[in-house]
């Protein structure tokens, strides 16, 4: 960004005294029930869970509507119906979304162990180049491929 384009974007004098620094205002966690420690991936079987139990005994407080009804009601009630339709396709959308990603957080591997793994194979490759630049494990490893070489030599000549 040139100097141009940072002068015209950056606030003027009057803006940078009238505004605050913004707080978040995240609305509390809605299932006030769940502990703490469970409010991350391993909570969601018990957010399955949850669920499920409050979409069953929702399926089953439906009774039915009793009575004659003019052409208005008959509408409200089609109309509830299809929302409670609708609710039930929703639940069912929330519980198969929150099972597909509890899966893929189970099949993959975590940052942390990637990060590490990472770190050792780049410690063992700089300690093999720093092994093989090493004039001593050069001249090590000559001698013992000479003494090898000649020990095979006098095991199959010996005979």
């Amino acid at each position: 960004m040139d100097i141009l384009t940072q002068e015209l974007l950056a606030p003027s004098e009057d803006e940078r005294e009238a505004t605050q620094p913004q707080e978040a205002n995240a609305p509390a966690f809605p299932l006030w029930w769940l502990h703490e420690s469970k409010r991350n991936f391993d909570g969601l079987p018990d957010i399955l869970a949850h669920l499920e139990n409050k979409m069953a005994a929702f399926q089953q407080i439906r009774a039915g509507f009793v009575g004659e009804t003019t052409p208005m009601e008959k509408q409200i009630i089609e109309r509830l119906g299809q929302m409670e339709q609708a609710v039930y396709h929703l639940g069912d959308s929330v519980q198969s979304a929150m099972q597909i990603v509890k899966a893929a957080h189970d099949a993959s591997i975590s940052q942390r162990i990637k990060r590490a793994s990472f770190r050792t194979w780049s410690t063992v490759k700089r300690g093999w180049k720093w092994l093989l630049a090493n004039p001593f494990y050069n001249l090590l490893a000559l001698g013992s491929t000479i003494l090898t070489f000649g020990a095979v030599l006098l095991k199959i000549f010996h005979r």
